[in-house]
């Protein structure tokens, strides 16, 4: 692929994303290990619609491990308690959850705050932190293993400003790792710099890299396609849950009908 001025949204170029990191000598780490080397990267995923899109990146990182024996390529996985868009408590998500870990995968607490507070007045700090802490022994008893940090869903102004040190958990929002890595997102699909030129300008030995699954697809396709496939393959997917609810749901509605 010709990254040019841009990184592609496709699972190729995720790939290629891989490649680059390990080229320029970055050694991948979770939130507890990046001083053990000399340049360190932190790749993070947040899952905020899907799931299964998440366990693509992670078969991706699985099959990379293959290729570079002396690299561990791995990521750590923001999971949503309170997403409208999956169950984190249905059986088959906990298959999912489980087996990004298997493939190496690191699992994370993904947490929304306006949840709790609302921003008109002034927030209430230790009632945010009350409710991290009861969000992570959820998530570490439906997955039966320990979560050890907190990355904000969509944070707010006041929570990258405030700099809050939670108990037992770590906030990837904290000084040390928004302000003292050099972090780059593709939020919304965008990369706000050219993250090729960030990988191989050799000036940072601490990456922060935040991407969301959502986003890459086997072939590069608009924002707007990918937010309309996302919409308009839903519908199968809830006639699907409803074929284990309803019996002989076919008889009502076919499939192909929707």
């Amino acid at each position: 692929m010709d990254w040019g001025n841009f990184m592609n949204f496709t699972y190729n170029s995720y790939e290629n994303l891989i490649d680059k990191l390990v080229e320029n000598l970055y050694h991948f780490t979770d939130y507890d290990h990046y001083l053990d080397y000399e340049k360190s990267c932190i790749l993070r995923h947040d899952i905020d619609f899907d799931l299964n899109k998440a366990l693509v990146l992670a078969e991706i990182e699985e099959k990379l491990n293959n290729k570079y024996k002396d690299h561990k390529i791995y990521a750590t996985y923001f999971i949503l308690l309170s997403s409208d868009f999956y169950n984190i408590f249905s059986k088959e998500n906990i298959q999912k959850i489980k087996e990004i870990q298997k493939l190496g995968g690191q699992i994370g607490l993904h947490f929304d705050e306006k949840k709790y507070i609302d921003h008109t007045e002034s927030p209430d700090v230790e009632l945010i932190k009350e409710k991290v802490l009861q969000e992570k022994n959820i998530l570490s008893n439906i997955i039966e293993d320990e979560i050890m940090v907190v990355s904000m869903h969509r944070p707010s102004k006041w929570f990258l400003n405030s700099n809050i040190k939670f108990n037992d958990i770590i906030n990837v929002y904290s000084t040390d790792f928004f302000n003292r890595f050099k972090y780059i997102s593709d939020s919304r699909r965008y990369w706000k710099e050219n993250i090729q030129d960030v990988i191989q300008a050799q000036c940072f030995d601490r990456l922060h890299i935040l991407t969301h699954p959502f986003w890459y697809n086997n072939e590069e396709i608009s924002l707007r396609e990918s937010i309309y496939n996302f919409l308009f393959n839903s519908k199968y997917k809830y006639w699907d849950i409803m074929n284990e609810n309803i019996t002989k749901l076919s008889d009502i509605i076919e499939k192909d009908c929707l």
